[in-house]
């Protein structure tokens, strides 16, 4: 038996070389298979629940973002009703003071900038609360996901943050950072203010108070304040002015002066493998980069968008006063039409003497409508999923 079996090997030596050679071969690529199989699947399965992790951190995150400017919508609503007061006005006129004309003219002025305050108020603290939260979330996530092992290597790393994959927002941070939010609503909001009852004044001051307006005259009106904030900020790009305008340098209102103030501030070229090392450049790199989201393009025509929607939202409640106060009872019932006619006194009567009348209640359309707008949710969630990324960095 052994000497066939040596007979056979020294006759076909060749093949049973060749033959273990290949068997060796196929065993280590059925296990490299194998491994790589369970590897995949094992990716796949890391990969879903990272996206369900962060799913699901981005719907709490995105919740915390509406209740928050639920919360400060009552603070808004009393900036604007300080900023432009009415109250005092409708007590004069009550007290029968003797320049009642000059009352009424204040009030026309005020009752059309305290619109455009609401939709500009409401819009630009919806979209700040989202940029923020979305990038505190995304780099909480960040910390919460990232192994430790992954963090010390050299292939990615946090999108900020030190070499140890922290992302340096501590909470500290996270407080001075969302304070930016609680200054808009105080003192921000009241140099808003001052400015567009400015631009109002320059297009609704010269409309007699005895004239009769229609639906459409008050909506070529209000749009015609808006067509001068903007060719008012359109000439201040041109010409490098550093004045205020809400639909292009809103920042100026949003940031405190110590930030705002400081254009340059702002001005950085940001590369991804320079990770700021102190508290102060963590703190500049977070700011910058809402400036950056609050200037961008998306953050534009979000703006633009309520804007139009917050004019008809106004006109709506406006018609429906109109049926209330000034159509005939009988009629009531009936659809107003759009060339039913008020005049500026009326108006000072019909429109919200309160912002908590238009905007500043959770049941009003347009609050409703801006809180659950897909395009602010897809912003969000962008702005969620690029700063929850580690960047990758060249070896």
């Amino acid at each position: 038996m052994f000497t066939r079996a040596k007979s056979l090997i020294q006759n076909h030596w060749k093949k049973v070389v060749y033959g273990g050679i290949a068997i060796q071969v196929a065993a280590y690529g059925l296990r490299y298979a194998t491994n790589k199989v369970l590897q995949y699947h094992e990716d796949q399965t890391k990969e879903v629940w990272l996206k369900m992790k962060k799913r699901e951190h981005f719907e709490r995150t995105n919740e915390n973002s509406v209740t928050t400017f639920i919360s400060l919508l009552p603070t808004l609503k009393e900036t604007i009703a300080k900023s432009l007061n009415v109250e005092i006005l409708t007590t004069a006129l009550k007290e029968k003071a003797a320049n009642k004309l000059e009352i009424w003219e204040e009030m026309k002025c005020i009752a059309f900038s305290r619109i455009l305050a609401s939709v500009y108020g409401t819009t630009l603290l919806n979209i700040l609360l989202r940029i923020q939260l979305s990038v505190i979330g995304g780099y909480m996530i960040q910390d919460s996901l990232v192994e430790p092992a992954e963090r010390s290597g050299n292939s990615s790393q946090p999108r900020n943050g030190n070499v140890n994959g922290n992302t340096g927002v501590d909470a500290e941070l996270q407080h001075d950072y969302l304070a930016v939010a609680h200054y808009f609503v105080k003192e921000g909001m009241q140099r808003m203010c001052a400015y567009i009852y400015q631009k109002t004044k320059a297009v609704v001051g010269p409309i007699s108070l005895k004239r009769r307006l229609t639906i459409q005259e008050l909506e070529q009106i209000l749009w015609h304040i808006i067509d001068l904030i903007r060719s008012d900020e359109t000439v201040e790009r041109q010409q490098g002015s550093s004045r205020s305008s809400p639909l292009g340098n809103y920042w100026k209102y949003i940031f405190p002066p110590d930030v705002s103030k400081r254009y340059d501030h702002f001005m950085h070229t940001s590369d991804p493998a320079q990770i700021p090392e102190e508290a102060e450049d963590m703190k500049k790199q977070i700011m910058c980069e809402t400036f950056d989201l609050l200037q961008s393009s998306d953050a534009s025509s979000l703006i633009t968008s309520f804007e139009t929607h917050g004019v008809s939202h106004f006109l709506d409640r406006l018609v429906d006063i109109i049926a209330e106060s000034h159509v005939p009872q009988q009629a009531t019932n009936g659809p107003v039409e759009s060339n039913t006619s008020l005049n500026d006194s009326a108006l000072g009567d019909s429109a919200p003497p309160s912002p908590s009348a238009s905007t500043s209640t959770v049941a009003n359309p347009f609050i409703i409508a801006s809180i659950h707008a897909e395009t602010l949710r897809v912003f969000a969630a962008n702005i969620y999923e690029s700063f929850s990324s580690p960047i990758s960095v060249p070896l």
